[in-house]
């Protein structure tokens, strides 16, 4: 799908929601491309620096949610909650 880039963007629970995400979310990683199977099975266990240059193609923002909301590819830094 698509974003607006003006939305606020939640990992883990709806803003004002009873449906609270309960358990642990580590990295999160934001492309502006469709990823296809075989990318995603490489990508998912990895944290940013165990990423390939073209695993960072079309990455728009990478999230290592262990230590803080730092983006750590681009520039849309955020608050753990």
């Amino acid at each position: 799908g698509t974003a607006d880039l003006s939305d606020v963007l939640t990992i883990g629970n709806e803003v004002g929601s009873s449906y609270a995400f309960n358990g642990y979310i580590c990295n999160v990683g934001i492309w502006d491309a469709t990823l296809t199977q075989s990318q995603i099975k490489s990508i998912m266990n990895k944290n940013y620096a165990g990423l390939t240059s073209s695993e960072k193609t079309n990455l728009v923002s990478w999230w290592n949610l262990s230590a803080d909301a730092n983006d750590s590819h681009g520039s849309n830094n955020g608050t753990l909650t």
